[in-house]
């Protein structure tokens, strides 16, 4: 889980050119650091049905993402914990839903300890559905954890 969160970090190759005599170099170009796309794992997490109230099962998930973001590789990094509903309800009601759920999250893992500074949630409700031919199929149903800063 550490790998998958941890923001790849290569350092940017020189430009290598032969050897030239009588060459007058007026400006070196540093070539631009390329982005990379944000690290995330997105997390399959059992609520009671209709609530923000996390499943007993779901606790042992929670422990190895808490442990993951106390690593050392992790502890100063920030991150977005985004809860995400299947499409079963009104969209207003599963916005609210899944805003309560990334909270939810938020909250246990500072209970474990991981600094709240260090995180933020929101919700998505129904608008990112990972299966669009079953949108009420249970993968919808996730919170989605992303590294926010490199």
């Amino acid at each position: 889980m550490i790998n998958a969160l941890k923001p790849e970090t290569e350092p940017s190759a020189p430009v290598r050119t032969r050897g030239l005599r009588n060459l007058r170099v007026e400006q070196t170009v540093e070539p631009e650091p390329q982005k990379s796309a944000p690290k995330f794992v997105s997390l399959t997490i059992g609520f009671k049905f209709d609530s923000s109230q996390i499943t007993p099962e779901s606790a042992a998930t929670l422990s190895s993402l808490a442990k993951a973001l106390l690593s050392d590789e992790l502890r100063t990094l920030e991150f977005m914990i985004e809860g995400h509903t299947d499409a079963k309800g009104m969209p207003d009601y599963n916005l609210k839903l899944s805003q309560q759920r990334a909270a939810a999250v938020k909250t246990y893992l500072v209970q474990l300890g991981v600094d709240t500074q260090h995180l933020t949630s929101q919700g998505k409700g129904d608008t990112e559905l990972i299966n669009t031919q079953d949108r009420f199929a249970a993968e919808n149903r996730r919170v989605k954890i992303i590294t926010l800063t490199p």
